[in-house]
């Protein structure tokens, strides 16, 4: 069985090896990618550091279904790269100093009054940068007179950042991302906090406050169980008798056999199969749990028609008649509104087909428009 793709992205001063030494444990049950980024040890220096450049960079690494996992200004990185390329199963950030989403915020402003006495001082050494600005966010001083050359490119990398104040954070566009996202913070920085407060609202995130390591979120008591509870909620979706979970590379092809044959009347009539393989990539699938067999299709996408969430659902002929439709939607609906943090759901449905109406209408829509062939239905968060 192939384990879920779990993909770290680092902060400053530190490489990815470094920040996340405490994630190794994580590897009995994920696929673990360190992502480190371009100007940091072993690649080579960079006089400059871009965010947007790094987020590109980044975008196009990215798989569909990795869960990502970033800090600090590798978290504004991913922030950039999940909206660029939305193919992730789930985003986690930890404390990212993207401070352009709460720019009056008093402790925003505080902050960035210090971060601008540092840099008035003139040039730094790399001692005297980590001495100024590690304190400022939170983070330990390293022990020792002298930096090792890895820890010595780290702080030259992080002095050549673009201050990542500078990022416009597409909220709007992560919003509506077919992804949940968990911000962490540490209960230790005001400014810091005030950041994921806009983030937790904005992009109707799930929330965790981890304290007991300050900035270096990754080493704070209970960072890796809380990670690994939010990817496998967001992985898979379990009923009594159904597994919901994105369809994978090994099932892409059942799927497809599944929409093209005439029996399941999932297609309207002329669809080309590369049509039908571009719009199962992103689809999630039903499997029958007693049988472990592909048995539909049930999915929540952001659709352009309606400008808003959109559930789509269809089975096997063979079992039609069980209640599974209804079964998969209800699900699907609960995990749109509790952790995607959706605030309504439409779905629109052909008023013949009256299985299709009792399905929806058990799954708690109600009809708010439509007429002809296309009535248009939603459930809305109480």
């Amino acid at each position: 069985m192939t384990l879920p793709r779990l993909v770290f992205v680092h902060g400053s001063v530190g490489n990815a090896e470094l920040t996340f030494a405490g994630q190794r444990a994580l590897a009995e049950r994920f696929e673990l990618v360190f992502h480190t980024r371009s100007g940091y040890p072993p690649r080579p220096a960079l006089e400059r550091i871009d965010f947007e450049d790094q987020a590109v960079e980044l975008a196009a690494e990215l798989r569909t279904d990795d869960h990502l996992v970033a800090h600090s200004y590798g978290a504004v990185v991913s922030l950039l790269a999940a909206a660029r390329n939305p193919v992730i199963a789930s985003l986690v950030v930890g404390e990212p100093p993207a401070f352009g989403v709460a720019p009056e915020h008093p402790a925003v402003r505080e902050f960035m009054r210090r971060y601008d006495e540092i840099v008035a001082r003139g040039p730094l050494t790399p001692k005297e940068y980590l001495e100024s600005f590690l304190p400022l966010v939170g983070s330990r001083i390293p022990a020792g007179d002298r930096l090792s050359p890895t820890l010595e490119q780290g702080t030259r990398a992080a002095m050549a950042e673009r201050p990542p104040n500078e990022a416009v954070i597409p909220l709007d566009e992560l919003a509506r991302a077919p992804f949940g996202t968990l911000v962490i913070s540490g209960g230790h920085s005001g400014a810091l906090d005030a950041v994921c407060d806009v983030l937790e609202e904005r992009l109707s995130a799930e929330r965790a406050v981890l304290p007991g390591a300050g900035h270096s979120l990754p080493r704070a008591p209970g960072f890796n169980e809380t990670v690994a509870a939010f990817v496998e909620r967001a992985r898979v979706i379990e009923t009594e008798r159904l597994r919901i979970a994105r369809v994978t590379e090994d099932a892409r092809e059942a799927m497809v056999a599944l929409w093209l044959d005439p029996a399941n009347e999932r297609l309207v009539g002329g669809e080309s199969e590369e049509q039908v393989r571009t719009w199962v990539e992103g689809t999630w699938g039903v499997w029958e749990r007693a049988s472990g067999e592909l048995v539909g299709d049930c999915t929540l996408f952001f659709a352009d028609e309606h400008g808003e969430w959109e559930l789509a659902y269809g089975l096997r002929r063979d079992r039609w008649g069980l209640g599974y439709a209804t079964e998969a939607a209800r699900a699907c609906v609960r995990h749109g509104l509790e952790l995607l943090g959706l605030e309504r759901i439409v779905a629109d449905v052909d008023p013949a087909n009256r299985a299709s109406v009792a399905v929806l209408e058990k799954a708690g829509f109600v009809r708010i428009g439509g007429s002809g062939s296309k009535l248009l239905y939603a459930v809305t968060r109480t």
